[in-house]
């Protein structure tokens, strides 16, 4: 709720994080109607990157991925949002 009330107000890609089970982060990604970024596909390819799963619609999608492997998956979001 909190992503697409942020996505709503910012008109930017929005990414929230919490704890997952033990040794795991649940990610989310809200993706606004004006951006060209398919968000399903981006959590399922970054997760896949740091042995998670994702996927999702291609405005809000998902990932569960183990809390070590954190930071390379926001980078690889970030790259690819910005293409």
């Amino acid at each position: 709720i909190v992503c697409g009330m942020l996505n709503w107000l910012c008109d930017k890609p929005v990414v929230g994080i919490a704890n997952g089970e033990e040794g795991m982060i649940k990610v989310s990604i809200r993706v606004p109607s004006s951006l060209d970024v398919n968000g399903g596909v981006v959590m399922r390819k970054a997760a896949e990157q740091c042995g998670g799963i994702g996927g999702g619609h291609s405005k809000a999608a998902g990932a569960t991925i183990p809390t070590s492997e954190l930071n390379k998956f926001l980078l690889y979001v970030g790259e690819c949002i910005e293409g």
